[in-house]
């Protein structure tokens, strides 16, 4: 098997000490694999900040072990491998065509490979005609599209993305999206994206991990969450609902069932195949119309809350800091 872009096992950072100390990320394990987008979820001051940047070198480890495709977190090879771009990000007095040209040679590059990737990602970004501005002059959002440029310049096989549509607008959010799409579909980097814009997410993701109070409560395939957290829950539309509704609720399996607020028969059942059978049997001896019968759509945001809820109820954790 290959090797994992983005490892880490047992991470731990703490703040301060004694009576003092703050465990901003606590035993923490997970696995980012090539080619994959992996959403990496937490509510404010779960931790989210301090893991990146510990796995860009920003910040040195307590315990445990981060890797970048085999190599140490924060070593020149690891970092050579990573395009980054922080929440935040800060700009040299440049113009946008001078900065990158100049953060490409410091990935490396010669100067006039860096002059053409340079003027490559300024269209592909739609900025060509503020390429001889200052960026610290731009709006939030051309900023942001300045922030991905370099982090690409040294054309990279990871990309960690933290917030990348902070402040952003509607329009802005769609166009940063489909950019960072474009990267994973057509030409495969991996990315890490921290974001809580949960929608946004799971445009990208293929897999998420969600912490909060500096643990890891949920990684896995979104595909797989959603199925167990659906479960046995269903949707049921007919043209006779009240009646089918009363006849579903005999079922001795059937734990729940209620009308919601569209009108559909929602069913919490304990054997899901057995429901089925007596569904359509039903329907049919009520003389009714089935318009549909369908697993409950579970969304990125549901899962989100139903993890980070119940970690909450469970009182673990102890102090964190973003």
């Amino acid at each position: 098997m290959s090797v994992p872009m983005i490892e880490v096992k047992d991470l731990t950072k703490h703040f301060g000490g004694g009576a003092n100390i703050v465990k901003a990320v606590n035993g923490i394990d997970f696995k980012v694999r090539a080619g994959q987008a992996h959403g990496f979820l937490g509510p404010n001051g779960a931790g989210k900040t301090t893991t990146i940047k510990m796995l860009v070198g920003g910040l040195s480890i307590t315990q445990g072990t981060a890797t970048i495709k085999g190599y140490k977190a924060g070593s020149v090879k690891a970092n050579s491998l990573i395009g980054y771009v922080s929440e935040q990000p800060k700009f040299f007095d440049m113009t946008l065509f001078k900065y990158l040209i100049y953060m490409g040679r410091l990935g490396h590059l010669g100067k006039a490979e860096a002059a053409k990737k340079a003027e490559e990602l300024i269209l592909w970004l739609k900025l060509e005609e503020a390429a001889d501005r200052k960026v610290n002059n731009y709006s939030s959002g051309m900023k942001q599209k300045a922030a991905l440029a370099q982090a690409l310049i040294h054309e990279p096989e990871i990309l960690i993305l933290d917030e990348p549509t902070a402040n952003l607008d509607p329009v802005g959010r769609a166009g940063m999206i489909e950019h960072i799409l474009e990267l994973v579909r057509d030409r495969g980097l991996t990315v890490l994206v921290s974001s809580h814009i949960l929608g946004e997410v799971e445009k990208l993701a293929d897999t998420v991990t969600i912490i909060n109070k500096g643990e890891i409560i949920l990684s896995d395939d979104v595909g797989v969450i959603k199925d167990q957290l659906a479960g046995n829950h269903f949707l049921l539309e007919t043209s006779k609902n009240e009646l089918i509704l009363e006849r579903l609720k005999r079922l001795r399996y059937v734990k729940r069932a209620w009308i919601d607020d569209e009108n559909r028969i929602q069913v919490v059942s304990e054997k899901d195949d057995v429901l089925e059978e007596a569904v359509t049997e039903i329907v049919y001896k009520s003389k009714a119309i089935m318009m549909s019968f369908k697993k409950r759509d579970v969304s990125l945001e549901d899962i989100f809350l139903s993890s980070v809820s119940e970690k909450n109820e469970n009182g673990k954790g102890g102090a964190s800091h973003e």
